[in-house]
């Protein structure tokens, strides 16, 4: 949607700019089970967006361009949000220069979930005897996404194409440095890309400095606290790969990930506050330098209007202490169909069923725990 004409009525008086409005709405009903606990059935915000951009020309070939973008709640069960915003500078010779609120490299990526899940993974306690998890939406790959995020008080350049050849540089500052800390918890990305023709390939780095959600419990108000100068908390770090073919017709596309600092249910490093237990004592994916690694596989394919789908992952046994944590992996399947019902609008449906080994964080009562959903997805897009 273009408008030449937008007030913006929060200002003193009435401003005129040329902008573009754009949105996504994506809700999906749907049924999440698992075998140690009752099902629940569902209508899921799957990913919705509102949002506004714009640009404007300083000569030279040099422009100035913008953006502001919310997070809906197609359901009622989410706040109005924000997602990638910011402000910046952008040449075609140059690159582009951006400030604010910004996708990482890894954020970007991720070619390999092709699905709109709604369902999402809410860690509760890993104490035995409690319920470890609920609502997982086994129809995406949220877990192997977990780790892709956007970054605070961010600075981000995005070099100009060269014979499909791109990359970008980003970091972000963690604000948050105390007398008694090494160092405040900033964060750094790194993207790197090819794209011959319809072909693909990429690379991210992530790095997390002194993750200031390592400590396993927060303050008594409820504040992360940050780890102190002789903390043996390492900086978490991962290391992603992604090739593949995309044309009108095929998806093929394959994805390794490696991460250090990192547990399945990981946002950022140690913010699901699960915790490893190392020579009997209790750390945070941090401070045990866990290693996890996946890779995933997807598989689409348009006959006519119907697009069948399906994607396969794994995540081995991790590693910490200088050994293995056995009984720690898990695997998935997804299988599904897209139909379009015109340009913008497009139905879905998606099946997925993922099970965690006995001793991985998401399973409950510490037994091998399977996730199963179902889901119908509308998106439209204006």
């Amino acid at each position: 949607m273009r408008t030449s004409f937008i007030p913006f009525i929060l200002l003193p008086g009435v401003a005129l700019a040329d902008v573009t409005l754009y949105g996504d709405l994506k809700a999906n009903v749907s049924r999440h089970s698992y075998s140690q606990g009752a099902g629940q059935g569902h209508v899921d915000d799957a990913g919705s967006s509102f949002g506004a951009k714009g640009n404007e020309s300083l000569g030279e070939g040099l422009k100035a361009h913008w953006q502001v973008e919310w997070d809906l709640g197609l359901d009622g069960n989410k706040k109005f949000g924000l997602n990638e915003t910011f402000v910046g500078l952008e040449d075609a010779d140059l690159g582009k220069l951006r400030i604010g609120y910004l996708n990482s490299a890894l954020k970007d990526l991720y070619t390999v979930n092709q699905w709109q899940s709604g369902g999402k993974m809410v860690y509760t306690d890993q104490t035995p005897g409690q319920q470890a998890a609920d609502n997982f939406g086994a129809d995406g790959l949220n877990t192997f996404t977990n780790p892709g995020q956007r970054m605070k008080n961010a600075i981000r350049f995005d070099t100009p194409l060269f014979n499909g050849f791109g990359g970008n540089i980003a970091y972000g500052f963690g604000e948050n440095r105390q007398q008694d800390s090494t160092r405040a918890s900033d964060m750094f990305s790194l993207g790197l890309s090819y794209r011959p023709g319809a072909w693909f390939a990429a690379y991210a780095y992530q790095r997390e400095a002194n993750p200031c959600s390592a400590a396993p419990a927060a303050t008594p108000a409820g504040v992360q606290s940050c780890p102190k100068q002789d903390s043996d908390v390492s900086p978490a770090y991962l290391h992603y790969l992604e090739g593949g073919y995309r044309d009108d017709l095929w998806l093929v596309a394959l994805a390794w990930q490696q991460a250090h600092g990192y547990d399945w249910t990981d946002g950022l490093s140690g913010d699901s506050r699960s915790t490893i237990d190392i020579d009997g004592q209790a750390r945070s994916p941090a401070q045990a330098r866990l290693v996890t690694r996946q890779v995933a596989l997807s598989i689409a394919r348009t006959f006519g209007r119907y697009t069948p789908k399906l994607t396969l992952a794994h995540g081995w046994d991790q590693r910490a202490g200088g050994g293995t944590l056995k009984q720690t992996g898990y695997r998935q399947w997804i299988v599904g169909m897209d139909y379009p019902l015109s340009k913008r609008t497009i139905a879905g449906i998606a099946h997925g069923r993922q099970t965690f080994a006995a001793m991985a964080s998401p399973a409950v009562n510490q037994r091998s725990t399977t996730f199963v959903s179902t889901s119908l997805t509308l998106s439209h897009k204006f």
